[in-house]
């Protein structure tokens, strides 16, 4: 599973860093990505907050961690495709 959330962070990096063409403007980018993903970005900090807090973590909470970042990796590159 761990494996599998690096493998969706770094995808949304990349696409985050895809259209920077000078490091000045990654600031803005990361930005005006976080006013659009608002929802799904508190959805995901909500779940990893879970599961620091949990006592015990098992796969499905895994699973749903997966699952959110997934989406908000999925909308990204939808958004980045059809602007």
């Amino acid at each position: 599973f761990i494996d599998e959330l690096e493998g969706q962070r770094r995808q949304l990096t990349l696409l985050l860093l895809e259209n920077v063409t000078e490091p000045k403007h990654l600031p803005a980018t990361i930005k005006d990505w976080e006013r659009q993903q608002t929802a799904l970005i508190a959805r995901w900090t909500q779940m990893i907050n879970e599961l620091k807090a949990a006592l015990a973590i098992d796969f499905a909470m895994f699973q749903v961690a997966q699952r959110e970042l997934l989406d908000l990796v999925q909308v990204t590159r939808h958004q980045r495709d059809n602007p």
